[in-house]
């Protein structure tokens, strides 16, 4: 039982000191927090998942353009006025 004990021993010294050389701040523990705990990370992913559905609806709608140009010779500008509608959109988009 004695020659358990002392590997054991010396083991959480070691890894006590390991763990004193790293300063966790509260700032260092919530960033980590963030970076990895499960209800923040599908909080995220749900937000992700929202702006790309918000996108793929928006993209139903006309995309108006203009286009602006001079010609080389001075001879005027010339201005293009555009209106894009998808006909069809391989049904990306569901209501």
């Amino acid at each position: 039982m004695f020659k358990l004990v002392i590997p054991v021993a010396l083991a959480l010294g070691f890894s006590s000191h390991a763990v004193l050389a790293q300063v966790w701040t509260f700032d260092r523990v919530f960033q980590s927090a963030l970076a990895s705990h499960p209800a923040v990370m599908g909080k995220l992913s749900s937000a992700a998942a929202r702006a790309e559905r918000e996108g793929a609806e928006w993209q139903r709608y006309p995309t108006p353009s203009i286009e602006a140009a001079q010609s080389s010779s001075g001879g005027g500008v010339s201005t293009v006025l555009r209106v894009q509608q998808p006909l069809w959109t391989g049904s990306r988009e569901r209501d």
